[in-house]
């Protein structure tokens, strides 16, 4: 394994390829930041939503990622999908966000790790930074739509 794969793989609890560890991955942040129904309605609610804005904004931006999938690149899992706006940061950013703000203390290795994932998402090559910044961006949004749905803002 290069250093490519590591930090491509960093991310890869949130990939939709294979065994659905995305929704695996949501649904154990769902159930550690839910403290009634209420709650985890909301929160799926937003990450259903969350997740089909990202595929519309991919399929209207249609931005070419700056990793070339038929070049040998060392990485097993080549994603097809469009670059702009990046579903892991978006992912990362927003379930970071509402891990700090309910302060719950075994979280604090799993708030560095979703700390992190945006920066492998660049630096591993499969994102620009343009997309980053704006699935981060996405991120930071929706917590905001969180707190108004909740009515909390911090």
């Amino acid at each position: 394994m290069n250093y490519n794969s590591l930090l491509y793989y960093i991310g890869y609890p949130f990939n939709y390829e294979p065994y659905c560890q995305l929704w695996l991955s949501l649904f154990v942040l769902i159930y550690i930041n839910s403290k009634t129904v209420s709650d985890i309605v909301r929160h799926s609610l937003l990450m259903v939503n969350g997740i089909y804005l990202i595929f519309i904004l991919k399929e209207k931006l249609k931005s070419k990622r700056p990793l070339e999938c038929k070049s040998p690149n060392n990485i097993e899992y080549c994603p097809e999908s469009y670059d702009i706006p990046s579903g892991h940061c978006f992912l990362a950013v927003y379930w970071l966000l509402v891990l700090y703000r309910n302060k719950i203390d075994y979280t604090l290795p799993l708030m560095f790790y979703l700390g992190v994932v945006p920066f492998t998402r660049y630096m591993s090559g499969v994102h620009t930074a343009k997309a980053v910044f704006v699935g981060s961006v996405l991120g930071c949004v929706w917590f905001l739509i969180l707190n108004i749905m909740e009515g909390v803002l911090f």
